[in-house]
């Protein structure tokens, strides 16, 4: 077992935290190759790229090693859930006006939801954002905890607290790819990966699928630099190439909406 806190580790042996300490640095490694810039602050970029789309939230993915390899911590949504109950997700939420930035949000969630405190989160970096059901707009933040926390479920929130090895989402195992159509004339259907883990209570299975499991593939094939056992329509070198093209472009074109707004603010001064 590997226990460690954020910004230092104590461990049983030497080798234990020497295997730590190189596994972190793994995750930083390849979090610098391809996290999402730290500025400016999505929630910003959110506000000109998607005005229709008013809703903020953020997750956090909690990373931990266990016996030599990254675990990535899950929730089951509560089964009395408005919205997508039952699913599995990361924790997190919807953003609060008081929220400041995105790593506020889903550090606060993630209190909420299963009873980690922020300061036994160290925060690795931020992922692209993806817009989801009900016009979500949510951020994606990675962080590394200590991997013997005692987690707190609310109830009203969460019915199961599970993990799973960051690898598992690299093999075909109870892999399948699920097609659905939202509407009657919609020709292409949306694509979904799905997997099927028996770590429900009772060893029931508990099915991860959709953003969720996405990205989860796309975090291990960027950690790990290894390919998945099955077909996905990304490229496999830079799994967050499409969506960080669309972002770059639209941080580029709100500077120049910015800029224009201060000209016309001079303009209008003179």
């Amino acid at each position: 077992m590997c226990n460690f806190v954020p910004l230092g580790m104590t461990s049983k042996s030497e080798d234990t935290h020497s295997t730590c300490s190189n596994i972190i640095q793994q995750i930083h490694r390849q979090m610098s190759r391809f996290a999402a810039p730290s500025s400016p602050s999505m929630y910003e970029v959110c506000k000109y790229w998607r005005p229709n789309h008013p809703n903020m939230a953020a997750v956090l993915i909690p990373l931990f090693i266990k016996d030599g390899d990254i675990h990535v911590l899950l929730t089951k949504r509560a089964a009395t859930l408005r919205h997508q109950p039952g699913d599995v997700a990361f924790p997190g939420g919807r953003k609060d006006e008081a929220d400041l930035d995105e790593v506020q949000t889903c550090l606060r969630e993630t209190q909420e939801e299963i009873g980690i405190s922020p300061e036994h989160v160290e925060i690795v970096g931020k992922l692209y954002p993806g817009i989801l059901r009900r016009q979500m707009f949510v951020v994606p933040v990675v962080g590394i905890i200590p991997d013997n926390l005692l987690f707190k479920p609310n109830p009203d929130e969460v019915e199961v607290v599970f993990s799973l090895p960051l690898r598992r989402f690299l093999s075909s195992r109870d892999h399948i790819l699920s097609e659905i159509r939202t509407t009657p004339d919609q020709v292409e259907p949306w694509r979904f990966h799905c997997f099927d883990d028996d770590v429900g209570p009772n060893e029931s299975v508990i099915r991860t699928w959709g953003w969720t499991a996405m990205i989860c593939i796309q975090l291990a094939v960027a950690i790990f630099q290894q390919e998945p056992s099955f077909s996905v329509t990304f490229d496999k070198n830079d799994p967050f190439a499409n969506v960080r093209e669309r972002y770059d472009e639209a941080v580029e074109s709100i500077r120049e909406i910015i800029k224009n707004i201060a000209r016309q603010n001079n303009k209008s001064k003179l």
